[in-house]
Parts: C-alpha cells; structure tokens; sequence
C-alpha cells in the first residue's frame, strides 16, 4: 500500500513540476530531458510513470479539468436562485479559463487540434457543460424565475456563448473589463432584448 501512495505521489509530482516547465517554454520546445532536470530525476524514472511528454500533458489537462469542474459544482451550490447559479456557473469557469491561460496559452494552443486526447476530453467537457447549464435553466423554468421555450437549445446557445468568450478572456489583461462583457451578457440574457 505504500508503495502505491509513494507511486502516487512521485506521479503528482512530475505533473505540478511538468506543468511549471509547459508554462516556461510552451508544449514544442519542452522535452522529457528538461522535465528530468527539473525534478531532479532521470529519465528513465520518468518514463516509468510515463511513457512521453503528451502523456504528461494528459494528465495535466484531466487534473485541470477535474478542478475546474469540482470549482463550479461548489460554486453553483452554493447559490440559492437560478440566476445565481447560472451567472456563478459562467464566472467561475471564464475565471479559471483565464487563471489557466498560462497553461494554455505559451504556444501549446496551435497543438490542441493534434492530440486526440484533447479532443475526446473537450467533447466529455462539453456535454457536462450542457447538461449542468440545461439543468440550470430547467429549475429556473420551474421555479418562475427564467421564461424559455425550449431549454435544450437554449442551453447549447448558451454553452456557444461561454466557448466564444474563451479566446478574449485568455487575452484579456484587464479583468474589470473582462466581468464587464459578462456582466452585459448575462443582462442581456436575464432581461432580453426587446421592450416588455
């Protein structure tokens, strides 16, 4: 058993150490040797938890992914109301995308189209997006709180919305400026467009 917990724990670390060298010098130009230097390594332990540097990027993006998804699940409970949910829901996830631009951003965004695991990831992320959103607006049709017709697309239009954002968030600098479209957003979409 403690093997399995020492395993564990040289895994997390090569990941948080990893990251930090993705960050420094994008995904291209990083290599296992640099990975080995700096967790002070060698490489042939690298490669006994993993079998490349993609694999390590992997591991990355699902533990990102698994934090970003716990982040919003805590955060749109906290909230009592529909509306609360749904504007916790997009501000909490704009905000991570742009905490993360770091990870994200230095040169590795020009790979993502050439790793399938991204892709299939993306695809996962995506559905439970949609599914949280729909649910969102399900109870806030139930409760009186939003007017909608058909929440299903309505929740894919807004699922659209959010991806939108994500390429300007990550090169946004000013934040106040960021939550401001959002906030507009969010307006538009709680009071509409037209007169009533």
């Amino acid at each position: 058993m403690a093997n399995l917990q020492e395993d564990k724990d040289v895994r997390e670390y090569i990941i948080k150490v990893a990251m930090n060298e993705f960050v420094r010098f994008g995904f291209k130009k990083t290599t296992m040797n640099d990975i080995s230097r700096a967790t002070n390594k060698a490489r042939s332990s690298l490669y006994y938890y993993f079998s490349n540097k993609e694999e390590i990027f992997e591991a990355i993006v699902r533990k990102e992914t698994q934090i970003l998804t716990e982040t919003i699940s805590k955060a749109v409970g906290k909230e009592r109301t529909a509306q609360g949910k749904l504007r916790s829901y997009i501000y909490v996830r704009m905000r991570f995308f742009q905490l993360k631009g770091h990870l994200y951003g230095r040169g590795i965004n020009q790979y993502w189209e050439n790793i399938d695991f991204i892709d299939k990831l993306r695809q996962d992320f995506d559905k439970q997006e949609f599914e949280m959103i729909k649910e969102i607006l399900r109870e806030g049709v139930k409760n009186g709180s939003f007017t909608i017709k058909e929440t299903e697309a309505t929740a894919r239009s807004i699922a659209v919305a959010i991806k939108g954002l994500e390429t300007y968030w990550l090169k946004e600098k000013d934040i106040k400026r960021s939550e401001k479209i959002l906030d507009n957003l969010l307006e538009m979409f709680f009071k509409g467009l037209d007169k009533h």
